[in-house]
């Protein structure tokens, strides 16, 4: 095979690679995925702080693929997935946010961070609600409810506040 016609092989390889990749977010999702919201592979970690609120951090540190995790003056702990904090710990409240990203790799990255911070937290993706539904343990207490982009849960209270529900 020769250079061009490889090359031209090659290309028609990646495009049908990245118009799968962009099917199974739309489906994963429910809604369609603006193009220029798709983004494929590793990020640096430039790309992960793009657009990223720097005043009262204390530190930054690459915790797993395309996540980062800061430390703020305030004492919240925040998880960045891609471009996107996708939870808060503070003292009062754990707040989880998709982002508008319902997939199966969110959803892990929120189960996995809180996981390293001792936090049991399981979110199961409802195809046909479009949103999630999660269950988590806090000490002797277990609190759950449904979402579709965040929920709120307070740390005192055990009370969940949803976009999707109010308060429960």
């Amino acid at each position: 095979m020769s250079y061009g016609i490889y090359k031209i092989h090659s290309e028609l390889i990646i495009a049908a690679r990245n118009r799968a990749r962009e099917r199974d977010l739309n489906r994963d999702s429910g809604s369609p995925v603006p193009q220029d919201k798709v983004k494929y592979g590793r990020m640096s970690m430039e790309a992960i702080m793009k657009d990223m609120d720097y005043e009262g951090m204390v530190s930054f540190v690459k915790s797993a693929h395309n996540e980062a995790t800061r430390t703020m003056k305030d004492g919240r702990v925040i998880c960045r997935f891609r471009e996107t904090d996708i939870v808060t710990i503070c003292d009062t409240q754990i707040t989880i946010n998709t982002g508008g990203w319902n997939t199966k790799t969110t959803r892990r990255h929120i189960e996995a961070f809180l996981a390293r911070h001792n936090f049991q937290i399981s979110i199961l993706g409802v195809k046909k609600e479009g949103g999630n539904k999660f269950l988590m343990r806090m000490g002797e207490n277990e609190v759950g409810g449904s979402f579709n982009t965040w929920a709120t849960i307070s740390r005192k209270t055990g009370r969940v506040y949803t976009d999707q529900m109010g308060m429960m």
